[in-house]
């Protein structure tokens, strides 16, 4: 009789910073209902991964579920996959977080549920050929990926029905291939075509195995999916015709194959996630070329012959696609590589290790990179990762450094072989890019644990198109009652989105220098397609530093021009950041000089972001200094002008943060919300990822005289 295994793995997932009602709806629509129904099929054998931070939820809330994963795992049903405990792309940690993450997990699983995990799950299967020594070193023995990572190197579907050694410095690793084709069956197509694919590939060896491993939510939590899976009960189904085919079809799990046969040979296999994450690590641009090419060998009856070797990006490329990413990663290296030297020393102290735990936490992967998953869209998951660095700076001044030390440090923090500055007080941690415009790139309000720039610019995405032509057809997608895969769904959460896709041509960031044109206003610069006379936004300023009794002072100074009516005009811009010691004020204080012998009419502005928490609530908004400033709208998704203002706040109870501008001189105003439009599991929507506020100022400067004004920005604790 032919015969053939089969694996069937459940990767159980969600991110540190997520919020908690999340959590408790994953829990009822898709993890629970999922071991409910399996407990009443005790042969059949399968294999589930539980992320930490997901594990420490459910046993806080749901204890019973525990007590049910150990008793599955005592009977020999079930075995539990360890990894990264907060699911981080291991390939891009230090080896020595790398162990950190793995063995916390392991730690856990075996404190849980009694078992010794063996293999592990590769968050979002993301390999690179140097994770073979530290997952040795971890105790690691497999590692689940997909067919994709083995076709990519040259091996066929009829030759992955098994598994393969690969190796790295003479330490060895089993690496187990996910079939695509029942990842895309499972569960959205009738069982039957999967059990017809099982006895296609059976032989009378008996050795074949087939692997099917993939995202619990997808059993309950994708859209359409709990209707289908529970209420129309595909996944009893499932398992009764996995019962009534046991004589051929075989359930096992990855340690009992492992146990039980041979590896079909080595292998070493390149870079490579699954095929949607390297699309979507293109630039948007190489991203509309892609889906055409794939969309073109699709056409070909030799589609499966080409397809292997076509490949996308790169996940690293995500740090260049999207700044936003780089700059929370390269905050992440700084904050382990001091974490790590402090462990070094052999100090023990609980700070410490509570600020190792919150670098791990910090190193979740959700926040980083984005495609189907809103992902680092998602500015709560962003302000997870900043909050728990910060905490663990915190942490780390409690044990090694006091804490009302003002530093200053100058060095290419971001490796972009361009110097940065790092001033560090009590209260206040700036970075500055002195060759981007001089511009802040990260302002961190340290009692809160929070980065004021955990903003997001508005980035051009290739699915962009797809929203236009679905809105130029003016035609609404009807909903179907057939679950589909999360790849092929197109839903709109709101209407006309077309008119939300506006793209940044800068990063945005805090005390950039513009020169608007007299055509210019406020709609233009919400567009971003304003006129920029100034050569200042993004240019090279040289900087000078120097610490007094008062605080630090960061002196930037860029000698440019503007371009005015028939005029090409040399212009010096100074800009003084000053942060104050022990105070949580920053000055701001600039001097423009006309180099020019002729009269000079200039509008100067300075932008701002801020990371307000929620665009529409009573709990975050704007507020005005004094009697004569009016504000009519004062929630953060408002589009206003303020004319002859001296300031302005934002109250955001949801942080306790009071952030107030005051100016020198009365400026004007404008202040409109950045929000992006992005692909999640849901759909097409709308977010609000933080403010802008700009003011300007009318500036007319004789022949070589000067104009200066100042600016306080001043963060506070909101009491009750």
């Amino acid at each position: 009789m032919k015969t053939v295994n089969l694996i069937f793995g459940v990767h159980n997932h969600q991110p540190a910073g997520n919020f908690d009602h999340i959590f408790e709806e994953a829990y009822q629509k898709a993890y629970l209902p999922f071991l409910t129904v399996l407990s009443r099929h005790p042969k059949i054998k399968m294999s589930f991964h539980y992320t930490g931070a997901l594990f420490q939820f459910i046993q806080q809330k749901h204890p019973e579920f525990i007590d049910q994963i150990r008793h599955m795992v005592a009977q020999k049903q079930i075995e539990i996959m360890t990894g990264g405990f907060y699911e981080p792309i291991l390939a891009i940690l230090p080896d020595e977080d790398k162990k950190a993450q793995i063995e916390k997990l392991t730690a856990f699983i075996r404190s849980a549920t009694g078992y010794q995990a063996r293999g592990m799950w590769l968050a979002e299967r993301i390999w690179e050929p140097h994770l073979v020594k530290s997952l040795q070193e971890a105790k690691v023995e497999y590692v689940v990926v997909d067919d994709y990572h083995f076709k990519s190197a040259g091996l066929s579907e009829e030759d992955l029905f098994g598994y393969y050694i690969t190796e790295e410095q003479g330490k060895s690793l089993a690496m187990f291939s996910i079939s695509q084709k029942l990842r895309y069956l499972i569960p959205f197509a009738v069982p039957e075509k999967t059990i017809e694919y099982c006895a296609q590939v059976a032989s009378e060896e008996g050795e074949r195995l087939l692997v099917i491993a993939d995202d619990g939510e997808k059993f309950g939590v994708w859209p359409q999916t709990y209707q289908s899976v529970y209420e129309e009960k595909w996944l009893e189904r499932f398992f009764v015709k996995l019962e009534e085919n046991a004589s051929w079809l075989k359930t096992t799990t990855f340690t009992e194959y492992l146990d039980t046969y041979k590896p079909k040979g080595r292998a070493y296999v390149p870079c490579a996630s699954y095929s949607e994450m390297m699309e979507w690590s293109l630039p948007a641009h190489a991203q509309e070329t892609y889906e055409q090419v794939v969309d073109r060998i699709k056409q070909n009856q030799d589609q499966h012959a080409y397809l292997q070797f076509i490949k996308g990006g790169f996940w690293r490329n995500f740090l260049v696609k999207y700044p936003e990413s780089n700059a929370m990663h390269k905050k992440m290296l700084e904050v382990s590589g001091r974490v790590n030297a402090a462990l070094k020393t052999g100090i023990d102290d609980p700070k410490l290790w509570q600020a190792q735990d919150e670098l791990l936490a910090a190193q979740a992967n959700d926040g980083y990179w984005h495609g189907v998953f809103g992902g680092l869209y998602m500015s709560h998951l962003r302000r997870s990762v900043y909050e728990n660095l910060i905490k663990a700076e915190n942490n780390l001044d409690e044990v090694i450094v006091p804490r009302d030390e003002l530093t200053c440090q100058v060095l290419d923090y971001n490796n972009d072989d361009s110097a940065e500055i790092i001033a560090t007080g009590k209260t206040l941690k700036l970075y500055v890019a002195p060759e981007v415009g001089g511009k802040i790139l990260e302002l961190d309000y340290r009692p809160k644990n929070f980065n004021c720039l955990n903003i997001l610019s508005r980035h051009q995405e290739a699915y962009h198109q797809k929203i236009k032509d679905f809105v130029s057809k003016h035609s609404q997608e009807q909903d179907s009652n057939e679950a589909k895969t999360i790849h092929e769904q197109f839903r709109v959460k709101e209407k006309n989105l077309d008119q939300y896709l506006k793209y940044d041509w800068y990063e945005r960031g805090f005390a950039i220098e513009h020169f608007l044109s007299d055509w210019g206003d406020l709609a233009a610069f919400h567009n971003c397609n304003f006129g920029e006379q100034g050569d200042f936004v993004n240019q090279a300023y040289d900087y000078q530093t120097r610490t007094d009794e008062q605080g630090l002072q960061i002196h930037l100074a860029r000698e440019g021009h503007v371009w005015l009516d028939k005029l090409f005009a040399a212009l010096k811009v100074e800009k003084k950041i000053t942060l104050l010691k022990n105070q949580p004020l920053i000055e701001i204080e600039y001097t423009l000089t006309n180099l020019e012998n002729t009269k000079l009419e200039l509008r100067f502005g300075s932008e701002y972001c801020f990371a307000g928490t929620t665009g529409h609530d009573d709990g975050c908004y704007y507020y005005s200094l004094g009697t004569q400033d009016k504000i009519d709208n004062k929630y953060m998704d408002s589009i206003e002008e303020n004319i002859e203002s001296r300031g302005i706040g934002i109250k955001d109870y949801f942080t306790r943060i009071d952030a107030c501008w005051q100016f020198s001189e009365p400026a004007t105003i404008w202040r409109f919300p950045l929000e992006t439009v992005s692909q999640s599991e849901s759909g097409f929507e709308r977010s609000y990822q933080g403010s802008v506020i700009m003011p300007f100022w009318q500036v007319v400067l004789k022949p070589k005289s000067q104009w200066q004004t100042t600016i306080k920005f001043t963060l506070l604790d909101l009491t009750d």
